[in-house]
């Protein structure tokens, strides 16, 4: 397995050139449900309850689980950045061609045509992305910043810390 992310009940792997769906009902007995094969270097990026974000050769694209046992392969994200899921949106996180940290954010309401509702898009991809209540969490490698999504339709950034790596975030 090189990627792997868990949403509700279910555990979603990317080995590279498969995708798996596993039902963690029991954890001690996983079942796997459904596969899909992808082009190689395909790896997971993240999952919610029926939508999952995966990093093909060319694009992000997404895989609907919501029938895990037949995962469906849906649109394309038009962007290179770091991809976090959150309802029926999607946000993207990165550099773009100046160099500045951004945010894309895409509504998903039609998961086969992903529609740019926000923001600015990234042209090279971020580190992680966190996403927690009103507020996305970015890292690039050598700087964090935090961006207000009160309105995905217009994401702006708060603040940075320069020389931060890894994220995670614990309560406020």
């Amino acid at each position: 397995i090189d990627s792997f992310d868990v949403a509700d009940q279910r555990m979603v792997t990317g080995t590279g050139s498969a995708f798996s769906v596993y039902d963690l009902a029991d954890p001690a007995q996983p079942v796997r449900r459904g596969t899909l094969t992808l082009a190689a270097g395909a790896g997971v990026l993240d999952a919610n309850e029926d939508m999952v974000a995966i990093r093909s050769a060319s694009s992000i694209r997404l895989v609907d689980i919501s029938n895990p046992d037949l995962p469906i392969l849906r649109g394309s994200l038009p962007t290179n950045g770091f991809v976090r899921l959150n309802g029926n949106l999607a946000y993207s996180a990165g550099r773009d061609s100046r160099g500045e940290v951004v945010l894309a954010v895409f509504d998903l309401a039609d998961p086969d045509n992903p529609v740019p509702v926000g923001g600015m898009m990234p042209t090279e991809s971020g580190f992680d992305l966190i996403i927690a209540g009103n507020l996305a969490i970015s890292s690039t490698g050598w700087e964090v910043t935090i961006f207000d999504i009160t309105n995905p339709t217009s994401p702006r950034p708060l603040g940075e810390i320069i020389h931060g790596f890894g994220i995670g975030l614990h309560g406020d």
